[in-house]
């Protein structure tokens, strides 16, 4: 599958993303990453979604318990492909986010072409 974002907008911002039948420039999916990007969810008590720079999703509990428990993996990461994110973990970065856009960041990633 094909996408490309139009117009890079986060749900929590009021706004929508749009999507089209084209490819998504490594550009435009870092605006969109950047826009999603929302740490306000981990500080939230309940659970809070994280992509990796490989697309791997996570999910983990957010507020106080944040980073003392263990990491579940929703969906495993590319082999090849990598885009920097915002947060560093080590040698790893990431971002916290809601799930739909995890999915979409996720989708991107796997369809990056350098």
């Amino acid at each position: 599958m094909l996408y490309a974002f139009v117009d890079c907008v986060h749900e929590t911002k009021k706004k929508t993303t749009e999507v089209k039948g084209m490819r998504t420039t490594r550009e435009e999916l870092k605006e969109y990453i950047a826009i999603a990007d929302d740490g306000s969810l981990a500080e939230e008590p309940g659970m809070v979604y994280q992509v990796w720079e490989d697309g791997e999703i996570t999910l983990q509990k957010s507020g106080e318990l944040l980073w003392q428990r263990s990491l579940h993996m929703v969906e495993r990461g590319h082999i090849k492909n990598r885009i920097d994110m915002p947060h560093k973990s080590g040698e790893h970065s990431y971002i916290f986010c809601t799930r739909d856009d995890a999915y979409l960041i996720r989708a991107e990633i796997f369809n990056l072409q350098d």
